[in-house]
């Protein structure tokens, strides 16, 4: 056994991402056991940056395996692309998303891999504002030729929020969706940073 640290992905219709020193892309026999625990707290994750942290597991690419907590995952090595990546994405996000705000957290998805990126990111976060709770998602750059994004003159990013409710948290993996759709990627290129509060600032708040 042959075991690497490895980045997971957003898992999107069958597919994942994993980067150890390389990218690589497989398919997950266990799809959705693999998808039902990224994101939700359960994953061991590695600090990227202060207070940012990304999901990891240890990837076998000999034996084609990816072990996470005590599951382990039979993996083949992806050849072939065929399903609704994009949808797939849209709706892991929002999943993400709901996980992360009942832990306070702040989730950025980006291009995968060891480090943060400050031009190609899509924030979402649930804040207080005037003593009422909104979901704010801000990306950079701005998105263009889309039906999502609101017109914007700024083309460095975007910021958009809406009242926090069941209604207003599908919107957050559709502006994802597009955000990402932009930067020439794949809908399995990316991954989710985890940004967690500082608990001894909060507790003193």
């Amino acid at each position: 056994m042959n075991s690497t640290t490895a980045v997971i992905g957003v898992p999107v219709a069958g597919v994942v991402q994993l980067w150890t020193d390389a990218p690589s892309i497989w398919q997950v026999d266990d799809f959705d056991g693999l998808a039902s625990l990224v994101g939700t707290g359960q994953i061991t994750r590695t600090e990227i940056a202060p207070r940012r942290f990304r999901e990891v597991g240890l990837l076998d690419e000999e034996a084609g395996t990816l072990t996470v907590g005590d599951a382990t995952f039979t993996l083949t090595p992806a050849d072939a692309f065929d399903g609704d990546f994009w949808d797939s994405l849209n709706a892991s996000v929002t999943r993400i998303a709901t996980d992360a705000f009942g832990r306070a957290e702040i989730i950025v998805t980006e291009r995968g891999g060891w480090e943060t990126s400050e031009t190609e990111y899509c924030l979402a976060g649930a804040l207080i504002n005037d003593g009422q709770p909104v979901v704010l998602i801000e990306t950079a750059p701005t998105p263009t030729d889309n039906d999502f994004w609101p017109p914007s003159d700024d083309p460095v990013g975007q910021t958009v929020t809406a009242p926090l409710s069941d209604e207003s948290l599908p919107g957050i993996g559709v502006l994802t969706m597009a955000a990402v759709n932009g930067w020439g990627v794949a809908p399995w290129d990316v991954a989710v940073t985890y940004l967690v509060p500082d608990r001894e600032t909060t507790d003193e708040n």
